[in-house]
């Protein structure tokens, strides 16, 4: 198991209060995004896929009226997860980028709590802030309790 994987298997792990958690989860996948190579990016797009995958419910009750736009990146995700190719990431990163919040594609997605556009764990790198996007603040034991359900068989 690689570092990055135990590191994410820990961190969902956590007894944390689910708002404090997301924040860390942004947190550290940002800093591992500017810290890493190929296989690192690749690692954290796909779990970010899963995380879409796995708040697309919470993020379509709140967000109704994306439902469009945000089907086709979740169409996306569900297809680059099933086979993660280069040319399945891009259509996942081309889709998230026409439904911005939902996904990491083209955006600016710094968590204000986290710090500003460019500020090294604030969600910017590789698209990791979308996850604090994907349900109100309200919903954040419910994101967090979907994460671990799709996140904890991939990462045993």
């Amino acid at each position: 198991m690689t570092p990055l994987r135990q590191q994410l298997r820990a961190l969902l792990d956590a007894d944390t209060p689910a708002p404090e958690l997301l924040l860390q989860l942004v947190r550290d996948l940002d800093l591992a995004w500017r810290a890493g190579d190929s296989a690192t990016h690749r690692f954290i797009d796909e779990a970010l896929a899963r995380m879409l995958v796995a708040g697309a419910p919470l993020f379509l009750a709140a967000y109704p009226r994306a439902r469009e736009r945000a089907s086709a990146t979740l169409q996306a995700a569900e297809q680059f997860i099933a086979e993660p190719s280069d040319e399945n990431h891009a259509a996942f990163f081309r889709a998230a980028t026409d439904s911005y919040p939902f996904g990491p594609g083209d955006g600016c997605f710094a968590v204000p709590e986290l710090g500003s556009h460019g500020t090294p764990g604030a969600g910017c790198a590789g698209g990791v802030g979308s996850i604090a996007y994907l349900a109100p603040a309200s919903e954040s034991a419910r994101l967090l309790a979907a994460l671990r359900r799709e996140l904890g068989p991939w990462l045993a």
